[in-house]
């Protein structure tokens, strides 16, 4: 099936990651279990496909709004077109679409004190005020020299969500919160093992994807959907392939530390280095901190010495311990032990 696509000047290269992409990462994201497509400036700022091709296919389109401080109200809605140009989409979508939405970083001003972050405009719109929605569509699709529909059916879609990531004039707050979100998925699809994947770099690369799907513009005004998928989509399972890709790629998991761990230290040292695991997991984690990398770099380099005068692994590791131990005093002796085992076995857990 052909749709036809939106205006496509505002596509540009040059802007680089913002909100909108961001908020376009999380629903992809919050929807790691589904069958979900993340379609990009094709139908409104982004429209997620669900279970595409199959019987039970859903189509979400989604409008995003950014305001740098109070409520989202009625006047601002009607302003920019904001509901006559998401019907629009809908309408070029051949009327497919179950949700239309309009998602902003901020709740919504409601009447009196009501301060609403998702509804239905069909639920909390009284008659009047949706005669003045119906209107303002039918003024903006008469611009655009569309034949009026029943209006009805496309008021009904109409909700409004306040976006559950923060928003400033630079990314660092939302990305933070989307780097949280990311290490969650990655733990939710390969539990344990997530640690030794890097949530940033996971990001990362998704972003990347983002920027080249949607700097992509189409020559022509109509496009078949699977196209459409093609060149500007980004499925859930882009995503799991990325974490498994790191998986394979990245170092020792949790597991395996441990085993390694359980072999060379004394039952005693091995409670205390499960225990200071996670401290330790934050301290590889720490992109903002010299102090691990250096700390990284002193081991390999003794241990590359002892190593050489060592018989076995495990004697090297436990000699390369107790050397480190003097040099590397700001760490407890556990993450000094963690640190050696990474530095000893290489990422397929084999002896180096």
């Amino acid at each position: 099936m052909k749709i036809k696509i939106r205006e496509q000047s505002g596509t540009d290269a040059s802007r680089g990651f913002d909100y909108q992409m961001a908020v376009a990462i999380d629903y992809l994201l919050s929807n790691i279990d589904c069958d979900a497509i993340v379609v990009l400036e094709t139908i409104e700022d982004f429209a997620i496909y669900y279970n595409f091709h199959e019987q039970n296919e859903e189509l979400e389109v989604y409008q995003v709004k950014t305001k740098g401080g109070g409520l989202y109200d009625k006047n601002a809605l009607f302003e920019d077109h904001a509901l006559g140009k998401i019907v629009l989409s809908d309408i070029y979508a051949n009327s497919k679409a179950k949700t239309l939405n309009i998602i902003c970083n901020a709740n919504f001003k409601g009447k009196r004190t009501e301060c609403l972050d998702k509804f239905y405009f069909c639920d909390k719109f009284d008659e009047n005020e949706l005669q003045r929605v119906k209107e303002n569509v039918s003024e903006f699709l008469k611009s655009k020299n569309k034949e009026m529909p029943n209006l009805d059916t496309y008021v009904g879609k109409l909700v409004y969500i306040r976006s559950s990531l923060p928003f400033s004039s630079t990314e660092s707050r939302y990305i933070e919160t989307l780097t949280g979100k990311t290490n969650d998925v990655i733990y939710h699809c390969v539990g344990d093992d997530c640690d030794s994947i890097n949530p940033r770099t996971i990001l990362s690369a998704l972003k990347l994807i983002f920027e080249k799907k949607r700097i992509h513009k189409f020559k022509t005004s109509e496009v078949d959907e699977d196209e459409a998928i093609d060149k500007k989509g980004i499925k859930t399972i882009d995503i799991k392939k990325l974490i498994n890709d790191a998986k394979q790629r990245c170092g020792l998991t949790k597991r395996e530390i441990l085993n390694h761990a359980h072999r060379i230290f004394t039952p005693r040292e091995c409670i205390d280095i499960e225990s200071y695991y996670s401290e330790f997991v934050s301290c590889r984690r720490n992109l903002t901190d010299e102090v691990y990398p250096k700390a990284l770099k002193t081991v390999r380099e003794s241990y590359k010495t002892i190593a050489s005068e060592c018989s076995t692994t495990e004697d090297a590791v436990r000699r390369t311990t107790e050397k480190c131990l003097h040099i590397l005093s700001y760490y407890p002796k556990p993450i000094v032990q963690l640190i050696v085992i990474v530095v000893a076995y290489d990422w397929s857990g084999e002896e180096i």
